[in-house]
């Protein structure tokens, strides 16, 4: 870059300083003041150790790396604070033009580019809103960040089972509509605010169907595996001959599942199965969900909030049954751990609200 006046690098508005073609000097002027303004100070106070060198790239005066600064060689304070806020403010300056290349260039989603981040000046305080008061408490923390509040998932749901019952023979529905009871031995324990647990010998029914399966749903469960010897229906609605759905633990895969049949026959056509990329950890809980599009006819598993996998299901029927938690149609597949808050929609959740189900409460 030329030699000549140019915006002070630091940052002080309506001042120029002089780039005498390889750094920054010590001479400075008003905008207001003739072109040429005055000469330059017999003794700079910007000492040559404290330069900026320039740089290979048109860039240069604001990218190019900073050199020690020697604070014996100039006036203790007053020099010593201008070499310091002109340093930092170059440093500002590369973070915010390398900082924008990064995450635009490289932060995309869907192949959308992220917008360059401003950054504003260090010293600039927060421009307090029309009419608060001086001394205003903190606003409460913006959605998506960790301390936001989470807004329960409310929208489409068909069921809740939270199974926190201490006792009993009834898991009731908190939306008031669907109560599942139990067949066999099921046990209620305190774990995670309230569960069922299932020795391979019991399960919970509702009385009837509670999804139209051959209709867009979404199904959530939180569940603890015991152990991996055998096949573990989390959740599913029973047909004549197979379930309408299976989200579950899959023996053959070693993994979770979610999965659905061509049709309601002993031997279906073809099975549509959705695998978890990594095998489920006994005794520990792991929330799952599948939903399934009618739409697009599109199958998808999550678990713990994160996308396993998707594939189309082009032969969806509707399961007739109950809905069943802890074993699959003809009391198979029966289920050997805990499991707790069932949810049922009668719609996709989006991938964001299923990170939200998935999110534990705080504790």
């Amino acid at each position: 870059m030329e030699q000549g006046w140019y915006p002070d690098p630091a940052g002080v508005p309506h001042r120029l300083r002089w780039w005498d073609g390889s750094a920054w000097t010590g001479r400075t002027k008003d905008e207001a003041d003739p072109e040429d303004g005055p000469e330059p100070e017999a003794d700079d106070p910007f000492p040559a150790a404290a330069r900026i060198p320039a740089a290979e790239t048109a860039a240069a005066p604001l990218l190019a790396p900073v050199a020690p600064v020697l604070f014996e060689a100039v006036e203790p304070d007053r020099v010593r604070r201008r070499v310091v806020t002109g340093i930092a403010a170059v440093a500002l300056a590369a973070v915010s033009v390398t900082g924008g290349y990064l995450w635009g260039a490289h932060g995309k989603s869907s192949g959308t580019t992220a917008e360059p981040v401003a950054v504003p000046p260090a010293s600039a305080p927060p421009a307090p809103r029309p009419g608060a008061p001086a001394a205003e408490s903190p606003a409460p923390a913006a959605s998506g960040s960790p301390d936001a509040p989470l807004v329960p998932v409310t929208a489409g749901l068909v069921a809740r089972w939270r199974l926190d019952e201490k006792s009993g023979s009834t898991a009731q529905d908190a939306a008031g509509r669907r109560p599942a009871t139990v067949a066999g031995s099921v046990s209620w324990s305190a774990d995670r605010g309230g569960s069922a647990v299932f020795a391979g010998n019991g399960s919970l029914a509702t009385d009837g169907p509670v999804l139209d399966t051959a209709k867009s749903f979404t199904v959530t469960a939180w569940a603890k595996l015991a152990d991996t010897g055998g096949q573990g229906m989390v959740v599913g609605q029973d047909g004549t001959q197979v379930s309408g759905f299976y989200l579950h633990f899959n023996q053959n895969a070693k993994t979770w599942a979610f999965a659905r049949t061509s049709n309601d026959a002993a031997n279906p056509t073809a099975w549509s199965t959705v695998t978890a990329q990594a095998p489920p950890k006994t005794g520990v809980w792991t929330h799952l969900t599948g939903t399934f599009d009618a739409a697009t006819s599109r199958m998808v598993l999550y678990v713990d909030g994160v996308l396993q996998g998707e594939l189309t299901h082009a032969a969806p029927w509707s399961a007739q049954g109950p809905f069943t938690i802890g074993r699959a149609t003809s009391n198979v597949d029966r289920f050997r751990g805990s499991i707790a808050d069932v949810e049922v929609f009668d719609r996709v959740l989006t991938a964001a609200e299923v990170r939200q189900l998935a999110t534990p409460p705080k504790s």
